[in-house]
């Protein structure tokens, strides 16, 4: 899977606004700044934002997006653990750009946002810089 990381500015808070458009957000733990491998990173406290608190707020990010295929269980409001794998795995590259491109992450939180493009689900990742 190609990951491809963009520069971003959020000129207004993106709430839901989609039928099945889910927010989540999880800490990122740096495990080793200075080594990439699979275990640079761990992802924590995955929590489904609701209501009031399903917002991502304007400013400046990096960002991802991709596809995914059965990535939500909708009955508890949680990812899968094949979902969760990928958005480790899009962390991390967010991380190695942040570094290549000497950007500081300002926030040890990524917010995960679900929604469907052209009936396929679709993962979007935004790490605040």
């Amino acid at each position: 899977m190609d990951i491809v990381i963009k520069k971003l500015t959020l000129y207004k808070n993106i709430v839901p606004s989609f039928d099945g458009e889910k927010f989540f957000k999880c800490d990122v733990i740096v495990l080793n700044p200075q080594k990439i491998e699979d275990e640079t990173l761990l992802l924590e406290n995955i929590i489904f934002l609701q209501d009031g608190n399903a917002v991502i707020e304007e400013g400046k990010y990096l960002f991802t997006q991709m596809s995914v295929k059965e990535e939500f269980q909708n009955k508890t409001n949680t990812l899968k653990i094949e979902t969760i794998d990928i958005i480790k795995k899009a962390a991390a590259e967010i991380y190695l750009e942040s570094l290549w491109q000497q950007l500081s992450l300002t926030s040890n939180q990524i917010y995960i946002r679900k929604l469907e493009e052209h009936s396929s689900p679709v993962i979007q990742l935004f790490w605040k810089i």
